[in-house]
């Protein structure tokens, strides 16, 4: 019969009440999981999900590329956590299960993004795009693929996520989870200083608000088992508090100013603390995450050893520094000589610490070339590299000079082809060690070494050579040559501050087009070995239409294929709302083929912008010049810097903004050194010949720079100077020393870490295949001996603990639990219950920091005060091991027996 359409009495009212009971059986659930009860629970993960979805709010507004939606990864994350807390099993093995599972779980969610008409096809291309990308790791090649980036986002956001769930729910303290998670979105927060700070005020309040509830909720537990009565209210309390306290703290915080109030000299030691790792991993993640947004870095703004290959960029009018000059003139920042498919690479460099009284030494003697002095002032914000990045002869403060060594190469005797890009002679050379590689006897008698050396070419040196079992494996050559300075970049050791000024000197050529096109074509060996590289992914039609370009002019000498190919560049259309090649698209072909498929939209396109015409930005136009004049043989390399920049008649120089970032190439003409050229349409064309000059009256008033002697000196001299230049040995021994100045923090920091870690491992060696009672007795015991109250051999671990309460307070009544427990378990037949190991966890915590505190109190000299200890009037005789009532425990509801617990207490 269906009772459901009978309205009988009291049947609202029993429905209400299966309601209420499913619901409290729901949070008794969730409080048996997490270790609390009821609504504490829930309140527990509630705050616990609002903090991994604060951290994960704040990365995805700081726009890391295209990152997938990290807030399930996150909740997933925090619960698998908490599950695996709770778990029993090998540690190892749970946290390994734990952590995998985030992989699939982050493939899943970024693809999304991938190629494939159903999830399993989209699965298989990101295994594929991640198998790719790890190849190019491995070659030390360039990746644009934005979605490896993503995986490992994701990975990393499961793995925070997992390690703050299991955290908070196997130790029960808010500090684990509070400082994983807030490491976490500092992190994030420090490449976006002064943006999405309310995310972090929200993080706070959430913290508070975990920080009140789970002091209230131990608290009572502690409360309950000590037997205390308290008022029932505290339950609403523990709930309320948090949320008022934290909704205070986040008011308060939200009015403060933001300053930076870190001195600097601390500002200073922590730079030398995290130069090695920002050296060591800075440019391996501009080579592989070259298209993280988040970074702002890796494309022809940034100057970093990496210039990849992008789409669609924005450029602001902020000034970033001022140059006292009076000559327009482009101003690079740093040369690349490697070219891949995804990009380029500024190559093998060297770094000098140079001085302001060095005078760097130049590669011969270079025909019209005029030294000039120029003042850079850094505007807003600090100033870390000097222009010119190539030929700065010197500058007045001490600086990094970024050059080129003379080539170096190993020749693999074993297996492999040779690189087609090595240069004839090294070739050959191996071509020939190889054919008596395979013919071993053509060796004779002779030992390999004398072969190897007869048959090297003059301009070689043998650095190294390696062979197994009488057969050659490898030799490593070098070129001989005269010093070359092949300067690729200069940045300051000590960032300029803003305001603050440095005076460079620099070269600027004066070659004539008569001049140049008179240069011919015999190049330096260091020259060729470097800047005719192209590599094998270039597509044939790139190498077909500079060909093609270069026939149709007529074009014979270089400096006549460069005009060629410039005019033709220059008659593109120039737009920054470009797509970008793909992950495995070569960029100068994408550039010159396929741009014309887009359309011109967006603010940022010129006046030439035509759908059907190929388009792009500086990047493109330079790195396509370079490219195709390499094809041509002409050396070639690409240049990221600044264009001259807008004028200030009061000031008496350039102002450099945002905007004014630029990338062009460079070809190297005999004599006359590195010339630039422009092929970027709408940029002023240069002028050959004399130097533009501003024609400015340079006023000395109150908002000058400096009075005294005119700063901008044209010598009229050779820039070589007299004498042989500094002892580039010298120089090199002072890198070294001072490079060991920057090490030592961090090598002491290290230091300290391992110590510590190695401390943890000693002090819990013999712990690890201890029961839990067993763990803290022994812990109990090795703590003591350090507060100066060892354990003697006639003692009872009963007598013990109550002689070691009397020196710290608060480990007296824990400490007597831990005492008996471990008791019941060596001295009695019977198991020892869990929850008797329960209560022991619980009461271990307390006694620990308080024999902690007691130990670092005897260093001081503080002397303990023994607790007080007050016998009940009416003592009521319960179990041991129980945290019932005396009732319950009166009708036979506690699981350990009287007798065992009389038994403890005779002990």
């Amino acid at each position: 019969m269906n009772t459901g359409s009978l309205n009988l009495p009291g049947a609202s009212a029993s429905s209400a009440t299966d309601v209420s009971a499913r619901v409290k059986n729901n949070l008794e659930l969730i409080g048996r999981i997490a270790g609390i009860s009821g609504a504490e629970g829930l309140v527990t993960y509630v705050l616990l999900g609002l903090m991994a979805l604060v951290v994960a709010w704040s990365v995805q507004l700081a726009g890391w590329g295209d990152s997938p939606v990290l807030i399930w990864t996150v909740l997933a994350g925090t619960a698998v956590g908490v599950a695996f807390a709770r778990l029993v099993g090998p540690w190892p093995l749970r946290h390994l299960v734990g952590i995998l599972a985030g992989v699939p779980f982050s493939i899943w969610q970024v693809s999304s993004s991938a190629d494939g008409a159903h999830v399993f096809a989209r699965f298989g291309d990101t295994w594929t795009r991640l198998d790719i990308w790890f190849d190019v790791a491995k070659a030390d090649g360039i990746s644009t693929d934005p979605l490896p980036f993503s995986v490992f986002l994701s990975v990393i956001a499961w793995l925070v996520a997992y390690a703050a769930g299991w955290s908070l729910f196997k130790w029960r303290t808010p500090w684990a989870p509070s400082f994983i998670f807030g490491i976490a979105l500092l992190t994030n927060l420090s490449y976006r200083f002064g943006d999405f700070e309310y995310t972090f005020y929200f993080f706070a309040a959430i913290a508070i608000a975990m920080f009140v509830h789970l002091t209230l909720v131990n608290t009572r537990r502690r409360w309950d088992a000590a037997g205390i009565h308290y008022s029932h209210g505290i339950s609403l309390d523990s709930i309320l508090a948090p949320i008022v306290i934290g909704a205070i703290v986040v008011a308060i915080a939200g009015f403060m100013p933001m300053y930076k109030i870190r001195p600097e000299t601390l500002d200073r030691a922590w730079d030398a603390m995290k130069d090695p790792f920002r050296d060591r991993l800075g440019d391996q993640a501009l080579r592989l995450f070259p298209n993280v947004v988040g970074i702002n870095s890796g494309d022809f703004r940034a100057f970093d050893q990496v210039l990849a290959f992008k789409g669609q960029i924005t450029f602001k009018q902020t000034p970033l520094f001022f140059v006292e000059t009076r000559y327009e003139t482009l101003n690079p920042a740093r040369t690349y000589s490697v070219y891949t498919s995804q990009g380029w690479l500024a190559g093998p460099v060297t770094q000098f610490n140079r001085q302001p009284a060095d005078t760097l030494p130049l590669e011969g003697t270079l025909l019209e070339r005029i030294a000039v002095e120029q003042r850079i002032v850094a505007d807003d914000n600090k100033l870390g590299f000097a222009i010119p990045g190539d030929y700065a002869l010197n500058i007045d403060r001490p600086y990094i000079s970024e050059e080129l060594p003379p080539l170096r190469v190993r020749l693999n005797m074993v297996e492999g082809e040779l690189d087609p890009n090595l240069p004839d002679d090294v070739l050959t050379y191996a071509d020939a060690l190889r054919d008596i590689y395979l013919a071993p006897d053509l060796f004779g008698n002779d030992p390999v070494e004398a072969i190897v050396g007869n048959l090297l070419p003059p301009d070689l040196e043998i650095i190294e050579f390696q062979e197994k079992q009488g057969a050659l494996e490898s030799i490593t050559v070098q070129r001989i040559t005269e010093p070359i300075f092949d300067q690729v970049a200069a940045r300051f050791i000590d960032r300029a501050e803003p305001g603050e000024s440095v005076l460079v000197k620099r070269l600027i050529s004066q070659a004539t087009e008569e001049q140049l096109d008179e240069a011919g074509a015999e190049y330096p060996l260091w020259v060729t070995d470097r800047y005719l590289q192209l590599p094998e992914t270039l597509p044939d039609q790139v190498v077909a239409l500079a060909d093609q370009i270069v026939a149709e002019a007529g074009a014979v000498t270089p400096y006549e294929m460069s005009v060629a190919l410039t005019e033709h560049l220059r008659a593109f259309g120039y737009s920054q709302d470009i797509d970008g090649p793909g992950p495995e698209q070569d960029g100068v072909s994408y550039f010159l083929f396929d741009t014309a498929l887009e359309p011109c939209q967006g603010a940022s396109i010129g006046p030439r912008c035509d759908d059907d015409r190929p388009k792009g930005y500086s990047q493109y136009f330079g790195s396509a010049l370079a490219v195709m004049l390499r094809i041509q043989g002409v050396p070639a390399r690409m240049v990221s810097g600044f264009q001259a920049g807008v004028f200030d008649p009061i000031r008496g120089g350039v102002v450099i903004r945002d905007v004014d970032r630029h990338g062009w190439a460079q070809a190297y003409f005999p004599d006359y050194g590195w010339i630039d050229l422009e092929s970027t349409p709408g940029a002023p064309q240069l002028v050959r010949g004399a130097l533009p000059d501003l024609e400015v009256t340079f006023f000395r008033g109150a908002d000058s720079f400096a009075s005294g002697p005119d700063l901008f000196i044209e010598t009229g001299e050779s820039p070589l100077g007299s004498g042989e230049g500094p002892d580039l040995d010298e120089l090199l021994s002072t890198t070294r020393s001072e490079n060991l100045a920057l090490v030592w923090p961090f090598a002491v920091g290290a230091g300290l870490v391992l110590t510590f870690i190695g401390g943890v491992i000693a002090w819990r060696w013999r712990f690890w295949d201890m029961s839990p009672t067993g763990r803290a007795y022994a812990g109990m015991s090795r703590l003591g001996w350090l507060s100066g109250t060892g354990r003697r051999k006639y003692e009872t671990p009963v007598e013990y603990a109550l002689r070691l309460g009397g020196t710290a307070a608060d480990a007296d009544e824990g400490g007597q639990v831990i005492a008996k427990a471990f008791e019941l378990e060596v001295y009695s037949a019977r198991e020892v219950p869990d929850r008797v190991h329960q209560m022991v966890q619980d009461e271990w915590p307390v006694v620990r920091w308080a024999l902690i505190r007691r130990s670092l109190l005897r260093l001081i000299g503080v002397k303990p005060r023994p607790p007080l200890r007050v016998a009940p009037a009416n003592p009521v005789k319960r179990p041991l091991y129980s945290r019932t009532t005396s009732t319950e425990a009166s009708g036979g509801q506690d699981q350990v027996s009287s007798e065992v617990a009389g038994a403890n207490v005779d002990a």
